[in-house]
């Protein structure tokens, strides 16, 4: 099916990275998060900038626009912090119930 349609934009949020290319006449995304960055020693995947946000797209007949917004609200949490122990104590930190008000 792609190889008779070929996408003109692909899009990703996985590396918690704000990226944009040109690749073989696409445009390539990777999509900031709206979450975290992990950026304290950890390295860049893939050289994209470490900063959260989002991208809004809008799409209209054949063509499309692209959006970087990085609200003045949002709060750049690093969680690469959390890695140094590795990757046990944040996974360790992500199954243990939160403490809740009695």
């Amino acid at each position: 099916v792609l190889a008779a349609h070929p996408p003109r934009m692909i899009v990703s949020g996985h590396n918690h990275e704000i990226w944009r290319h040109q690749i073989d006449g696409r445009d390539h995304l990777w999509c900031p998060a709206t979450s975290f960055i992990s950026a304290t020693d950890v390295p860049y995947r893939g050289g994209g900038d470490k900063q959260t946000g989002f991208y809004d797209l809008r799409f209209s007949g054949d063509g499309y626009d692209v959006v970087l917004v990085r609200p003045d609200s949002f709060i750049t949490i690093d969680i690469g912090s959390w890695l140094k122990a590795g990757i046990g104590h944040y996974a360790q930190f992500c199954q243990s119930p939160f403490p809740r008000a009695e």
